[in-house]
């Protein structure tokens, strides 16, 4: 009991830990100006949606104003200077230490397992004493009843 104790202290210390970073920004992500996402209209006359042939021709007026292709426009920070994906080393070590602890807790969880299992084959049902005919508490009551008027 004083390990789970012990264990749960150090779960909401680390619960504690994450919190006041969250709180203080650590893990958010700061918003630059360089990359804006442009608005989506739900309506775009230019877009074409095929249609069953069976239902027929559906006139599409054209637009009269052309709609530029929208760019997209990629932050230079995401860019990598090599081609290759640049490496995330807080989330690699957060990962780390998850699995680290993880791979504890299997362990412990295995322990205590083979306790339980070693003391479980080594107990044995006890046998109840069968009488040839059962006896009702009313019975015995009776009995002892009987048994005090005699004397």
């Amino acid at each position: 009991m004083i390990f789970i104790n012990y264990w749960l202290f150090g779960y909401y210390l680390l619960l504690f830990f994450i919190d006041k970073l969250t709180m203080s920004g650590l893990f958010s992500r700061k918003a630059s100006a360089r990359s804006i996402i442009p608005g989506v209209k739900a309506y775009r006359p230019d877009m074409v949606v095929p249609m069953n042939p069976m239902f027929g021709k559906v006139h599409i007026p054209k637009p009269s104003i052309s709609i530029p292709a929208p760019k997209v426009v990629v932050p230079v920070s995401a860019k990598s200077k090599s081609g290759v994906m640049k490496r995330n080393v807080p989330r690699e070590a957060a990962e780390g230490l998850i699995s680290m602890i993880r791979g504890i807790g299997r362990s412990i969880y295995r322990v205590f397992k083979n306790i339980a299992d070693a003391l479980g084959s080594k107990l044995k049902p006890v046998r109840e004493e069968e009488d040839d005919h059962k006896k009702s508490l009313i019975d015995e009551y009776m009995r002892e009843y009987e048994r005090k008027k005699r004397i």
